[in-house]
């Protein structure tokens, strides 16, 4: 019984992946989230809670007393809206800057931000809405001032090497980069000492139904399958580990990994024996999502 479930989820996951890889060809890349933008509230829900996380963790790991004031912050792969960055602007921030592969948003209703300056000035009663209405129209008319968005396919850091950035957050972000050694490298050059990074890591797969069914699915395919049928975008498959050891080779320290969602002992024995070569041996399998945390140390 065991094998045949797991027979099937390898044959089910291989069908959405095909799918998956033609749909993505026909239509290219069109959110970061299995909810529109044009669900405003959902949206900006969703936006205050990735900035709560990231403030929590930031406490809980930097230093109690931390704070964003003046902080020059580095978003790497910030979705579909700008909503993230002006909550930390009304939080305080110095600068708010994001780099993407995919430019979605421009294309981001008014509608939108007209709502989400509303919940700003609910939540934040201290925020001053008119600069964060000057900081989106100044995006806009691209005269960057304290919101400001890269796209660059490449995902070159090369626009950011004169800015000095404090801190580095990211969420569900890093797991859709492809070389992420590179990322490190590149972020090296530009954080601070003792700057921070920040990142919530999904290492999941991430096709809606199997998710919930097989959340280890990805992991079960050869690395040339994978490579066949994968997409840009697609799920790097790198582990906990890979990621502390690319920041260690880069001269980053207190590096810290939390899991947030993890597997059962038997939900891991379930899938182990059935997963491809390295990961049926993978000692961090059961972590499904985390945050990763590292201080720049020179």
């Amino acid at each position: 019984m065991i094998t045949l479930k797991n027979t099937l989820y390898y044959l089910v996951g291989l069908i959405f992946m095909m799918l998956n890889k033609v749909r993505h060809e026909i239509e290219g890349y069109k959110t970061p989230r299995p909810f529109s933008v044009k669900q405003y509230h959902r949206c900006i829900d969703y936006d205050f809670s990735v900035v709560d996380i990231w403030l929590n963790e930031m406490k809980n790991l930097a230093s109690p007393s931390f704070s964003l004031e003046g902080k020059n912050i580095l978003e790497l792969g910030p979705g579909a809206e700008l909503g993230v960055g002006l909550i930390l602007l009304a939080k305080g921030a110095g600068k708010y800057n994001a780099l993407d592969v995919n430019f979605l948003v421009k294309k981001v209703p008014a509608e939108f931000y007209d709502n989400l300056f509303q919940e700003i000035k609910k939540r934040i009663p201290a925020a001053d809405i008119h600069d964060l209405k000057f900081q989106l129209q100044s995006f806009y008319e691209d005269k960057n001032k304290r919101l400001n968005y890269i796209y660059d396919k490449k995902f070159s850091f090369s626009q950011l090497k004169l800015e000095k950035i404090d801190l580095v957050f990211s969420h569900a972000a890093f797991e859709h980069f492809n070389d992420i050694e590179k990322t490190f490298e590149q972020l090296s050059q530009i954080v601070k000492k003792d700057g921070y990074l920040l990142s919530v890591i999904d290492f999941q797969t991430h096709t809606r139904w199997i998710r919930e069914k097989d959340p280890l699915n990805i992991y079960r395919y050869s690395d040339k399958l994978y490579h066949v049928l994968s997409f840009k975008g697609s799920p790097n498959r790198l582990r906990p580990y890979d990621y502390v050891n690319f920041l260690e080779k880069f001269g980053w320290g207190d590096i810290k990994f939390l899991p947030i969602n993890q597997l059962s002992r038997e939900e891991v024995g379930f899938a182990k024996p059935y997963l491809y070569g390295r990961f049926s041996t993978c000692s961090d399998i059961d972590v499904l999502s985390g945050v990763l945390f590292a201080r720049k140390c020179s």
